[in-house]
């Protein structure tokens, strides 16, 4: 350390600034175990399984499948309404085309849209009030050749 006149000269100011940011994030640190896991359902369709996120508070329904660069082919979204309605969705910040299925109150198939255009703000919605949306990995509607008035099978819902 060096004296000039009032101030002292440190010249191991960039330790300090290192030290200071390492004790910081020991109190500001989060652990990934920590965070909250997605609630998951399994589901059944023509005999294939899947695995879904659920959404249903308003926060997670409003992010859905925002930002998401992948998607395993067994795997998407369901969201889960309060009540019937017909509920409308686009691909605003989805950099995945995907496929979007409403269902009525029993799992019945109501309407779907097959391959969106990522990014669009195209807004989707069904032919008939539905109370469940499912986003899947574009083109498992035609793969698995579904149709209105299929029946999907929800677990641990």
């Amino acid at each position: 350390m060096k004296w000039q006149g009032d101030r002292v000269s440190v010249p191991c100011r960039p330790l300090f600034f290192l030290l200071v940011i390492f004790f910081c994030s020991l109190f500001f640190s989060v652990e990934v175990d920590s965070l909250p896991k997605p609630t998951l359902v399994k589901l059944t369709l023509k005999k294939e399984s899947f695995e879904l996120e659920v959404a249903k508070t308003p926060l997670s329904r409003e992010k859905g499948l925002m930002y998401r660069n992948h998607l395993p082919t067994h795997s998407g979204m369901l969201f889960v309404f309060d009540e019937d309605s017909f509920h409308p969705f686009w691909m605003k910040n989805t950099p995945l085309s995907l496929d979007i299925v409403w269902l009525n109150s029993q799992y019945k198939i109501v309407d779907f849209v097959s391959s969106t255009v990522p990014q669009s703000l195209k807004i989707y919605y069904p032919k008939s009030l539905a109370r469940y949306v499912i986003e899947l990995y574009s083109g498992t509607v035609s793969r698995l050749g579904l149709h209105e008035g299929d029946y999907m099978r929800v677990r641990d819902l």
